[in-house]
């Protein structure tokens, strides 16, 4: 077993189950049609992103619908960093989680109206330490440090909040906060890993929307493929039979439906992050047929 397998299995502090965790974000009115900026972050959680990628999705169902689609893919990491692309106009489509999501909304509501455009998927997050006496969060101490992609504003630092939250009472949700760095996702796997550390556009949007439907498809019928893609588009040296287990993991799910979402929102306006009380995941969501059964 590897060691970074170990730590998942012996230290698991937090699951949230089937809670979309990662999205597509963008402003409206979108970008004009046949060019399109996507940035995406680092994970398999945006496996939808690289399959499309890889197989040239978006740009087969722009054709299908007359448009020929320029696609252009930036890598970013960070809630922060995403929603500041997106309202600077460097991006047209932005792949976060459902924190950046509901914080962007927030603020934009009434100007660029920033929305999410489709789910990328299900996922349990899981909060992993290499100090032994880490049972549950309450076990924290000032020696411990929690690395984050973005402080505060992340989807795991939301849920790291929420979790504290359920702990303590919601009067305590940033109890956790100071232990937190920001830290971008590749760097703070491979510090944990390495133990050595404190560390411890409408029919653009339509052909989007459709492609990465195409894509959830294509990896609930051939996961060892979709691993190929991601290993390629990433060009990642992760051990290819532990990403196949991560994918075929039943908590994980690719769709573009989003699942569970209104409860960080209403948790976020409770703590003061939100100025403006979601009362659907539809509020913060661009309508698609494709996100009918979402939640």
């Amino acid at each position: 077993m590897h060691h970074y397998e170990r730590l998942v299995m012996t230290h698991l502090l937090s699951t949230f189950a089937a809670l979309t965790l990662a999205t597509l974000i963008a402003a409206a009115p979108a970008h004009a049609e046949g060019k399109l900026r996507i940035a995406e972050q680092f994970g398999v959680v945006y496996l939808l992103l690289n399959v499309a990628q890889d197989q040239k999705l978006i740009e087969k169902h722009g054709l299908k619908n007359g448009v020929k689609i320029d696609v252009d893919w930036i890598k970013l990491s960070g809630g922060g960093a995403v929603n500041d692309a997106l309202l600077s106009g460097s991006i047209d489509i932005a792949g976060a989680g459902v924190g950046p999501l509901l914080t962007i909304w927030d603020r934009t509501a009434g100007r660029q109206n920033v929305k999410g455009v489709a789910s990328l998927g299900n996922f349990p997050y899981y909060l992993v330490s290499t100090n032994p006496k880490v049972k549950t969060i309450a076990d924290f101490t000032d020696v411990d440090r929690i690395a984050l992609p973005a402080s505060i504003v992340s989807v795991q630092a939301r849920i790291l909040q929420m979790a504290a939250a359920k702990q303590w009472g919601i009067g305590e949700f940033k109890r956790l906060d100071r232990l937190t760095q920001s830290i971008p996702h590749a760097d703070a796997a491979a510090a944990v890993i390495a133990g050595q550390t404190e560390i411890n556009a409408h029919l653009t949007y339509r052909a989007l929307v459709d492609a990465l439907a195409e894509a959830a498809a294509s990896i609930a019928n051939n996961a060892a493929a979709a691993v190929d893609s991601y290993l390629r588009v990433n060009k990642s040296s992760i051990d290819r039979a532990f990403l196949l287990k991560v994918i075929r993991n039943p908590q994980v799910e690719f769709k573009v439906a989003p699942q569970n979402t209104l409860g960080m929102g209403q948790f976020m306006f409770k703590a003061g992050a939100l100025n403006n009380q979601p009362k659907s995941w539809r509020d913060y969501f661009f309508d698609h047929p494709a996100l009918a059964a979402g939640s």
